[in-house]
């Protein structure tokens, strides 16, 4: 929600706004054409990991959807403002952006999902990803967590307008999960997200702890080239707290600290990897 005059929100945001925009116009969409037609090489990363049986669960849907607030907002709860401030116009404003992103990401992901998988979606945003998932793993569930008012808000109104039923929304932190989230995944997944967490160690271990004994931590995230950190300024022009890009050296180092056990990462458009992070 907007009070007041703020240059990030008002000057910022819709120039990176537009820069996004303009980067799925010309890049994103000509490589979508290139790789339908398999006239594009991406690079690939490490060993494509086994297919898991999942053990599901649904619990906190039991009820019909629900959105779960936080009773007390954490002391950094500014950290995540702006996301406040453009709940309303987020995914219009990165819509065709994230509509190539994700076409890519879950044809690679639906290799991993099977029907019966329960999912978290991490700092889940307006919530699509988090319903595409619910349409996936129609025998189980999806949990839908952000720490952001609005934008948890705003997810649970979309679950509701799209008629699912196997959902539930928790705002939460996701370097700071409740304790009765643990052990309850099949699946953990974050679509760019990691560049704004404070710290990314404190959320690989909570993903870790939200796992059965085995499962996947899926993140979709922009990486460190010659364009992605050219445009670095601007989103932090926009969001101030935006921290970094990770590279996938970057994201397996911090993953296997937190105790996962293998990682794979594909570059699934120019720019744009996925990583694959396995608890096995």
């Amino acid at each position: 929600m907007k009070f007041e005059f703020d240059k990030h929100r008002d000057i910022w945001g819709p120039l990176f706004t537009g820069q996004i925009q303009q980067w799925a116009e010309q890049v994103l969409h000509p490589a979508d054409v290139l790789i339908e037609k398999g006239q594009m090489e991406l690079a690939v990363w490490g060993n494509e990991p086994p297919g898991i049986q999942p053990r599901g669960g649904r619990s906190f849907s039991e009820k019909g959807i629900k959105l779960h607030k936080m009773r007390q907002l954490p002391p950094d709860y500014e950290r995540v403002k702006y996301f406040d401030y453009a709940a309303a116009e987020y995914e219009m404003a990165v819509h065709i952006f994230k509509s190539f992103v994700t076409k890519h990401s879950f044809e690679l992901i639906s290799n991993f999902l099977k029907p019966g998988s329960r999912v978290m979606d991490c700092a889940c945003g307006p919530g699509y990803e988090a319903i595409a998932f619910s349409m996936m793993a129609a025998d189980s569930e999806v949990v839908a967590v952000d720490l952001s008012s609005e934008m948890i808000r705003l997810a649970c109104h979309n679950g509701k307008d799209h008629g699912r039923t196997n959902m539930a929304f928790f705002q939460a932190d996701a370097a700071n999960l409740p304790a009765w989230l643990g052990k309850k995944f099949d699946v953990v997944h974050c679509q760019l997200s990691c560049s704004y967490f404070e710290d990314l160690a404190a959320v690989a271990g909570n993903m870790h702890r939200a796992l059965y004994d085995q499962g996947y931590v899926v993140l979709t995230e922009p990486f460190p080239n010659t364009a992605n950190s050219a445009s670095i300024n601007f989103a932090k022009a926009a969001n101030p707290y935006f921290n970094r890009l990770y590279s996938r050296e970057d994201l397996k180092s911090v993953y296997l600290d937190a105790g996962f056990s293998d990682f794979y990462w594909k570059e699934i458009l120019p720019g744009i990897g996925l990583s694959i992070i396995s608890k096995l």
